[in-house]
């Protein structure tokens, strides 16, 4: 029960707005497509806008994120590396790389990527949580532990990371920390009842060992 939509919620929120002005209203229309869920529409807005200006990374952003959500993951790989060569610090590109790495399952890379942005940018929290998961994926429970823990370090009320290092610690058998971080979650009071149920669930199979 990973939070992946929040991070990619995120990737929409972050937007790239740097424009030229007489492109502003088709960048506009772009922006709106993607929120309103009009991917193809989106994509046609940023493939006329690269075609206008090849040197504006948020225009390959914009299609990549268009790309990821029509499943198009070589396409959008390719949308998101670019608008990275175009402009190293723009974490959104990161982020929106490293879902499609995850999709494609080709975790060694994801990794190599996040690493990368780990170095690069300064807002953290996300890169931590994906690599995280990443980790959790490839059952490397102890670092996936250590990536959540340092999300919770920066925001101690992050309930999807306190989730992510509770079922890491479980996953290595480390009862003991797994507990304390279960009953904290069961202190949030914006959390799903389906995840609250299953906490309490293994909170039960731990208390039965």
């Amino acid at each position: 029960m990973f939070n992946i939509k929040k991070i990619i919620i995120i990737c929409i929120a972050l937007m790239p707005t740097i424009v030229f002005c007489d492109d502003s209203p088709s960048i506009e229309n772009a922006i709106s497509a993607l929120k309103n869920k009009d991917y193809n529409t989106a994509k046609s807005i940023y493939s006329a806008l690269i075609t206008k200006v090849s040197s504006n990374a948020s225009f390959y952003y914009g299609r990549g994120m268009a790309n990821y959500y029509l499943n198009n993951d070589n396409n959008a790989e390719k949308d998101f590396t670019q608008a990275i060569d175009l402009d190293n610090d723009m974490t959104e590109a990161y982020l929106g790389l490293a879902l499609v790495l995850i999709q494609k399952n080709d975790y060694q890379r994801c990794l190599t990527i996040l690493n990368k942005a780990l170095k690069n940018n300064s807002d953290r929290n996300n890169f931590y949580y994906l690599r995280g998961f990443v980790n959790y994926l490839q059952e490397d429970f102890q670092n996936a532990a250590s990536d959540f823990s340092q999300v919770i370090v920066n925001d101690r009320d992050n309930a999807d990371a306190l989730y992510g290092r509770a079922i890491s610690y479980y996953r290595m058998k480390n009862y003991p920390d797994a507990t304390a971080d279960f009953k904290e979650l069961l202190s949030f009071n914006n959390y799903s009842e389906a995840l609250l149920l299953e906490v309490r669930r293994l909170l039960n199979v731990i208390n039965n060992q």
